[in-house]
């Protein structure tokens, strides 16, 4: 429990809404990062989600020391999160949904140099147990259980068995400095 308020804290200082549908992607976006997808259209899908995350994907690069190569990653990230949706076949508004879940688990991920891996790991769980289930006005269901737990399963297979590349690579290293007297 003090680790799951500990990530709501963390993300309403990130100032993260608690429903994410549409939060990053218009219906529009949705829909040509959907189109793009089926076509294996890299370049499309990269041009949708570089317009659509600009602000997110230069705050998230901001600490990196390659901001280029950190800003191919996170682009990277987000082109195979597209992909999974479009194999799975989900709808626009979980595209968004879930585009906006990866976008906030990273930033949660990037907030501290210190390893928060099990606090951005529960609230990665938290967030789409709230996009799971239909409880209005505290979840609203976008996603299937069979989806949410194929989701839950691509996050572990990819963005958290790298979670220390995505941490070394987005976070500056705290320098320690000790002056004797």
């Amino acid at each position: 429990e003090l680790v799951a308020n500990a990530v709501i804290r963390s993300l309403e200082a990130l100032n993260m809404a608690p429903f994410l549908m549409w939060n990053d992607l218009s219906a529009t976006q949705a829909q040509q990062l959907l189109e793009c997808g089926s076509r294996q259209d890299q370049a499309g899908v990269f041009a949708v989600l570089g317009e659509a995350l600009a602000t997110s994907t230069a705050k998230a690069v901001s600490n990196a020391a390659d901001a280029d190569a950190a800003r191919a990653a996170l682009l990277d990230m987000y082109f195979y999160v597209v992909q999974f949706g479009v194999k799975r076949s989900l709808t626009g508004e979980q595209i968004s949904a879930l585009v906006s879940l990866f976008k906030q688990t990273h930033l949660c991920c990037v907030s501290t140099p210190y390893d928060n891996l099990a606090a951005c790991f529960q609230g990665f769980k938290t967030a789409l147990l709230q996009h799971s289930v239909r409880r209005p006005p505290f979840a609203a269901e976008v996603f299937g259980i069979e989806d949410s737990t194929a989701i839950l399963d691509y996050a572990i297979d990819t963005y958290f068995r790298h979670f220390k590349l995505y941490k070394f690579m987005f976070t500056k290293t705290p320098k320690l400095q000790l002056h004797l007297r």
